[in-house]
């Protein structure tokens, strides 16, 4: 029922709200932070309808209809268009050539059907691409982008009573509301105490999202401006108290990491250390293949902190180490998805092995492929934030691309250990890349010196646009 009232939920929110690039970030945040987890709707030959699809279908569908002029004439580049093609002629491949059952002892994986092709490129248009594709059409001026900043800090303000009631009751609320647990219950015990999911798929999933509004909340502190009627710097604080509070040790240390970098240094370097860690994401396989990644001491110097966080680090680094070895068994276009990506007892047929990071269900699914193609739509955006910068003259602009920067990286790095849980990453690199590309153009230099120069109450004309027709005589 819920999954089927955000239709006309949508489209009221769009009747609602004046701009529609406010309707589109309402609605993708919302959606991620309050429809129900692991619940689906069935459609053959279509993607499942999960939380996920429908927020991304019903956020494009109501733009279309409000902000037709500005999706129709999107500035991505080529190399966009060129990796959204490869990820179509990709999931058609990883359907094709798993077309055999796989048996292990008295259970069969069946075969991945041709037609199947069909899902697989309509999940990623609307899971990956449509986010992607309104970040970068929709978010690509200065005040869409602070409005962006705006909705996530608002919503990571409004979840703080949420996790503070689990906190102390235990992660409840989905419970109450939807009328099951959307994870094991198991999980949620660390550390002597509880740690929130509030509406989203894991405690995880939580931690990140409010170490993102805290990022994001601290870029716009940087701005001195205001949310609602409460300045930034304090909205900022009391996320980055709430996001100690969530017993998430890889959000936490994103965190401490990044928002000292983004207040404290230049927007340039926070462009170029965001681009490294983005480039550090995209050859993190190649790093795991050859043994390059200390993982020995990554773990030991986890221990350092908590026994059972190294447990569970060493956990994943082991699995990771049995999935690559099958992965290089069909290393282009993977292993097509479902339970096929799986290590199974050969006996008995059971599940033996799984795993959680999105970067390797990615290469399992996909093979190499499919996991540059899909990586490479996020990182590519911070490259173009580092190739551009110093064409950003306004030292506004510059501080909300450095922050996107940041935030995107960060959303990018959890992908290693961690699943995809919701949109974000591709919202925020294609806001990113949108925004660079609007903010790069020398007409933004331009019109800020002429407003500079011109008297105070002096109306100055907008720059305009490079592309105008010129008749013909």
């Amino acid at each position: 029922m819920a999954l089927l009232i955000w239709v006309p939920l949508s489209l009221a929110v769009f009747a609602l709200v004046k701009k529609p690039h406010r309707a589109v970030a309402i609605l993708l945040v919302a959606g991620a932070i309050f429809l129900p987890e692991r619940e689906t709707l069935t459609i053959p030959l279509l993607p499942d309808i999960t939380k996920k699809t429908i927020a991304c279908a019903w956020a494009f569908i109501p733009a279309f209809i409000w902000a037709r002029q500005r999706l129709r004439r999107p500035r991505l580049g080529k190399m966009v268009w060129f990796l959204v093609g490869a990820t179509v002629v990709i999931d058609v491949f990883r359907a094709a050539l798993n077309g055999d059952a796989l048996v292990f002892g008295a259970s069969i994986v069946p075969p991945i059907p041709l037609h199947t092709a069909i899902t697989f490129i309509l999940d990623d248009l609307l899971v990956l691409f449509v986010p992607f594709y309104l970040g970068a059409t929709l978010f690509n001026e200065r005040e869409a982008l602070k409005d962006l900043f705006k909705v996530f800090a608002i919503a990571g303000l409004s979840y703080i009573p949420f996790t503070l009631i689990e906190m102390r009751l235990s992660p409840q609320l989905h419970n109450w509301v939807y009328g099951f647990m959307q994870h094991e219950f198991a999980q949620v015990v660390r550390d002597g105490g509880y740690r929130p999911m509030v509406f989203m798929e894991h405690g995880l999933a939580v931690a990140l999202f409010m170490a993102t509004c805290a990022l994001l909340a601290t870029g716009l502190a940087k701005l001195k401006e205001r949310i609602g009627a409460f300045p930034a710097l304090g909205c900022a604080i009391a996320l980055t108290v709430i996001v100690t509070l969530l017993r998430s040790f890889g959000a936490l240390i994103f965190l401490i990491s990044l928002a000292p970098l983004l207040w404290f240094t230049s927007p340039r370097t926070q462009i170029r250390a965001a681009a490294v860690l983005g480039t550090l994401v995209l050859l993190y396989p190649l790093l795991r293949a050859f043994d390059w990644i200390p993982t020995k001491q990554l773990v030991e110097w986890t221990g350092m902190y908590s026994m059972d966080r190294a447990g569970s680090l060493s956990f994943r680094f082991e699995n990771e180490d049995i999935i690559l070895h099958k992965v290089f068994e069909r290393p282009y276009f993977g292993w097509g998805g479902f339970g096929r990506i799986f290590i199974f007892d050969y006996w008995t047929g059971g599940e033996t092995v799984t795993f959680d990071g999105a970067w390797l269900i990615t290469y399992a699914q996909s093979g190499v492929t499919g996991f540059i193609a899909k990586f490479a739509l996020l990182i590519w955006p911070l490259w173009q934030a580092w190739r551009r910068q110093k064409r950003i003259r306004i030292k506004g602009d510059q501080i909300l691309i450095g922050a996107l920067s940041l935030t995107t990286a960060m959303v990018v790095m959890d992908l290693l250990p961690n699943g995809m849980f919701t949109y974000f990453p591709y919202l925020l690199s294609g806001a990113l890349l949108g925004a660079t590309r609007e903010l790069s153009r020398p007409e933004q230099g331009v019109l800020q010196s002429a407003q500079a120069q011109s008297p105070r109450g002096v109306w100055v004309p907008r720059a305009q646009p490079t592309n105008v027709h010129v008749a013909r005589s």
